[in-house]
């Protein structure tokens, strides 16, 4: 007996490759262009690639949420996307930490924090519910929604 599955949306990683690809153009574009970048083309990359490390995280608690049930993963591929997005978004972060360090201390603190506590409570496998808002906040913090 064969078990169907429909198949899963594709857009959250079209987004994501999407948006990856923008940022990584307006970083070479810079980096081989012959004038400095103004301030407000600085902070214009580091917005997108918040924005880009926000996405990841959106993907990320979709797939937790999907992967989690009763403390355990029912889920695998899922459960290693979350584990995968997350990565990727605090990547897309640490690029961006040092400029934002500059004028923002506080607000790095507290989304490396973010980071931290998402990271040991998806190993523990805690319920999606009780993690939901750490995602949330996390996701506002790295969009600029605070």
């Amino acid at each position: 007996m064969a078990i169907y599955r429909p198949p899963r949306p594709r857009w959250p990683l079209a987004i994501g490759a999407a948006a990856t690809g923008l940022v990584i153009g307006l970083l070479t574009g810079l980096a081989i262009g012959n004038e400095e970048p103004s301030a407000a083309e600085g902070v214009s990359v580091m917005r997108t690639e918040l924005a880009a490390s926000a996405g990841s995280m959106e993907v990320a608690s979709i797939e937790y949420e999907e992967s989690i049930s009763g403390g355990s993963v029912t889920e695998q591929s899922e459960y290693e996307a979350t584990l995968v997005a997350i990565n990727s978004s605090r990547m897309r972060f640490a690029k961006m930490e040092p400029l934002l360090e500059s004028f923002a201390p506080d607000l790095v603190t507290q989304i490396n924090d973010l980071y931290d506590e998402i990271a040991t409570s998806v190993r523990q496998k805690v319920d999606p519910e009780e993690l939901s808002p750490m995602f949330e906040e996390l996701i506002s913090l790295l969009k600029g929604d605070f």
